[in-house]
């Protein structure tokens, strides 16, 4: 007997994502639609990159450095009058040192000097003296000014300006002074009770200096240890005071301005 089995296909399925007829209408209350819930398509158009320029040669160096405008006066005045040495300076050696100091932009006007002379009357650390015979005027030697074209080295030309600050090493353990002033034991120090005027006056008999520690600081940075400045000795502490008045023309070891 032979039986015949006939398979029914089943039902076609409803798509996942329709909900049942009884519950469109709660559904459809509660979640937005499609449209409502996505946020608006914005079409942002790339460019194609373009490759990077190819330099044949590197840019030009600026000829001259700019550095940056520094405001705090009352550092760069100490600063000058600290990297002088124990000799200290004058009125004019001060204007002459501030005009050529680089981001020095407060001038050197009537009313630059006097602002900057208040300034001077309120550094603790820098004391007023008086000499015995006036200083002469402080002219700056730029070794760099006379080079030889051919060989490129320096030539020390004939006439050279006079060396105001003669050797003479202090080394006053009482006191704890270190450095280089042929002045030291025969100048008065001054109270600071001076105007302007009055300190013009004096001429190269008035000289501004700086404490020790002030021109430790100068010479050294803010972040000096004692233990290794107290095993400076005298002399080695009149080198760095020659280094630091040369400023940014650094010391030589030859010829008629220099260490020997």
């Amino acid at each position: 007997m032979d039986v015949e089995i006939q398979v029914q296909p089943p039902p076609p399925a409803a798509p996942p994502d329709t909900p049942p007829p009884a519950l469109t209408p709660i559904i459809s209350s509660v979640i937005p639609s499609a449209a409502e819930s996505s946020p608006p398509q914005v079409s942002h158009s790339v460019e194609p990159a373009t490759p990077p320029e190819v330099l044949s040669e590197p840019p030009p160096a600026p000829s001259e450095y700019n550095p940056p405008m520094e405001l705090n006066y009352q550092y760069q005045i100490q600063d000058e009058i600290c990297l002088e040495g124990l000799d200290g300076l004058t009125l004019q050696a001060l204007w002459l040192r501030l005009g050529c100091r680089p981001g020095y932009s407060l001038g050197l006007s009537d009313n630059a000097k006097l602002f900057a002379w208040e300034i001077i009357e309120r550094l603790d650390q820098v004391s007023f003296y008086k000499l015995k015979q006036a200083r002469p005027d402080l002219v700056i030697h730029d070794r760099y000014q006379h080079m030889d074209g051919d060989l490129g080295i320096v030539i020390e030309p004939d006439d050279l300006p006079e060396d105001i600050y003669p050797f003479c090493l202090v080394d006053d353990e009482l006191s704890a002074v270190k450095g280089s002033c042929w002045t030291y034991s025969t100048r008065k120090e001054m109270e600071k009770v001076l105007n302007l005027e009055e300190a013009e006056a004096l001429g190269g008999k008035f000289v501004m200096v700086g404490s020790q520690e002030a021109r430790t600081e100068a010479l050294i940075g803010e972040d000096w240890d004692p233990l290794h400045v107290l095993g400076v000795t005298a002399t080695q502490w009149a080198i760095l005071e020659r280094v630091g008045r040369a400023r940014y023309q650094g010391e030589v070891t030859q010829g008629k301005l220099s260490l020997q």
